[in-house]
């Protein structure tokens, strides 16, 4: 978990500055209440060189005050299965930030962006429906349109979650959105306190 870091530079919880040939990946993280002192972002790849492999694979980034929760200035990122709701800075919701026409080589697929995006597969804009936000909870309740709607084939070996345990959640069903699963064969819903 990334909670409560503070920066007045870029990346306040992330800042990863990546050369020809790296790679960098963050998974299964949740991104709570950090905060730049100026406008930059949450999390940041930042590339200098070529042949750099990202990804970002079901985190929930929730009330961040940044400009924009996620930056990249890196081609050919991955970011699938995220939940980014909450965020905001001095009132203007936070979304994501890339230079240029990077845009053409993200690959955004299945998130839950609370700004929308135009591009990419599966992607939605509803409401997550944390368990308990005032309290620090942000399990899924039951009813989430993030629960059972990640990418189907996230490891892109050309099998989708039926018969691919890869892409799977504990409980066998498709990937949800987010850095915690809903277990549907418990009637109790996974508990993520602060």
């Amino acid at each position: 978990m990334f909670r409560k870091n503070g920066s007045n530079i870029d990346g306040s919880a992330v800042f990863a500055r990546l050369y020809s040939g790296s790679q960098a990946k963050v998974t299964r993280s949740t991104f709570l209440e950090n905060s730049n002192f100026q406008t930059f972002s949450t999390l940041r790849y930042y590339s200098v060189g070529n042949n750099i492999l990202t990804s970002l694979d079901n985190n929930t980034f929730a009330l961040n005050s940044t400009s924009s929760v996620l930056d990249f200035s890196t081609s050919g990122a991955k970011v699938s299965n995220n939940i980014l709701w909450f965020n905001s800075l001095d009132n203007s919701k936070a979304g994501i930030s890339y230079l240029g026409s990077l845009n053409q080589t993200l690959r955004f697929s299945y998130n839950n962006f609370e700004t929308e995006v135009n591009y990419g597969v599966g992607n939605i804009s509803q409401d997550p429906l944390f368990e308990d936000i005032n309290n620090g909870d942000f399990s899924l309740e039951s009813g989430s349109p993030s629960i059972d709607t990640g990418h189907p084939d996230l490891d892109q070996d050309g099998e989708t979650w039926e018969t691919d345990e890869d892409d799977q959640d504990s409980d066998g069903t498709r990937l949800d959105m987010g850095s915690a699963s809903f277990n549907q064969f418990e009637n109790i819903p996974p508990n993520i306190s602060l």
